[in-house]
Formats: structure tokens, sequence, C-alpha cells
């Protein structure tokens, strides 16, 4: 079996670096225990990979195309087609009072978010200076990811729920494919707007309604009565 590009498909996988057997990410939660990288704030689900995404990964997704279900494959990816040659030129040193106008309090090894949102990690810190990497933690990595499909999803309301679940890692609890309009109500009312606005593109993306409309439903909270209330009335 053969999948097509732009299918949706859901992927149990472990990926570790080449020449290593330590697993630094996995789908799978026995195999996160066993490898001392269990994170309590996620959830160990196959992941949600589209067919011919250009991704760090592209080269697995790609395999995955002449992949079967249930059928594991193992792939090597180097370096330059994952997440890219290590550059010296992406360490910088900054001064210790960017972080303090951030509010941030260094911590050598920590992965932080700085300036527009840039990801990087504090490697050092010399009196009022602070050098800083901006390459991704895994560039200059070769890597080896074995995985396997376990099933290819064709209802839009599941691919609608699966999205949600990747980029706004929430549920949904109703929705509703119409003919022009997708209308979602999601279990978090605190999702901010802008992540919502850029959630409802990526749908668009993916899909033939022009509009995507996300509501809120608020139930009224009935007090039970108890017997010294009962008794008052």
């Amino acid at each position: 079996m053969t999948f097509n590009i732009g299918e949706f498909v859901l992927v149990e996988y472990s990926l570790r670096t080449a020449g290593d057997s330590k697993i630094i990410d996995t789908t799978n939660i026995e195999i996160a225990k066993q490898q001392d990288i269990f994170n309590k704030n996620r959830e160990y689900v196959p992941a949600l990979f589209i067919l011919g995404e250009d991704t760090p990964l592209k080269n697995f997704i790609s395999a995955l195309q002449k992949a079967e279900i249930d059928k594991q494959i193992v792939v090597n990816i180097a370096a330059s087609d994952a997440f890219g040659i290590y550059d010296a030129k992406k360490i910088q040193i900054v001064s210790s009072s960017e972080f303090k106008n951030q509010k941030i309090t260094p911590v050598v090894g920590q992965i932080i978010n700085f300036e527009n949102d840039l990801q990087a990690k504090i490697k050092a810190i010399s009196g009022g200076r602070i050098t800083l990497d901006f390459n991704h933690p895994l560039a200059g990595k070769d890597l080896v990811i074995e995985g396997k499909v376990v099933e290819k999803i064709e209802d839009d309301t599941k691919k609608i729920k699966a999205l949600t679940k990747k980029y706004l890692f929430d549920d949904i609890l109703k929705v509703d494919v119409g003919t022009n309009s997708i209308t979602i109500e999601l279990s978090n009312k605190d999702i901010p707007y802008n992540h919502k606005a850029l959630f409802a593109e990526i749908l668009k993306k993916y899909f033939k309604q022009s509009k995507v409309i996300f509501t809120d439903v608020f139930d009224k909270v009935v007090e039970e009565k108890t017997e010294d209330n009962k008794t008052q009335t």
C-alpha cells in the first residue's frame, strides 16, 4: 500500500542521533520512561503527519508514503537534511541587561525565547555577559528515526481534531463541517485570539471552506439544594 501527498496519517515513532542508542523523542510512553525523557505535561499518542509537508523530517515523511500500515521502517537522515549544519555564526554574546529587560533569570543550559520569539540555549554566563546559541539543539547531528503508520485519517472531522491537537494542544468538544465554514468549540476557553487566528489559516490551507468559526459555550451552573437549604425554604 502506498499513500498520496496531502494525506493525513497517524504515526508512532522514536528518534535518536546516529551512532547512539539514546532516544531523544518518542510517541511511546513506555519508551519515554525507560529512556528517562518522560514529560508529564505531554500526551504520548501517535503523531499527525501530512504527507508531502516540508519539515526537518521530510525524508522520513517521504519514506512513509511507500510504507504499509503497521509495518516498521527505519530512516537515516543526514544533518543537512534535518535541522541543518551547526553554524558558529549563530553564537551571540549579549549583555545581562537584556535579560533584566525581559525579566528572565539566566541559567546555563536553559532554553529560552529571546527577542521575537527566537529560541536560544544559554551556553555560558560570565560577568555581565551571556553567551547564547541560536542553533537548533539537533543542528549538526545525523538522525535515525524508526516508526510506522498506525492509521490513515480520511474523515474531515477526525482530521480537524488531529490538527487541533497538533497546533493548539487542545481537544475539540464539537465540530461542524459545513459547505462554506467550519465551526469549532474548543475545550480550552483561554486560547489567545492570535493563536486561533493562525490556526484558522492552517485549516483553510487543508480544507475548501473559506470561513472558520470558534464558538464558546458557557453552561448555566445550577446549585444543588442541601438539606439545610431545603429546610429554610
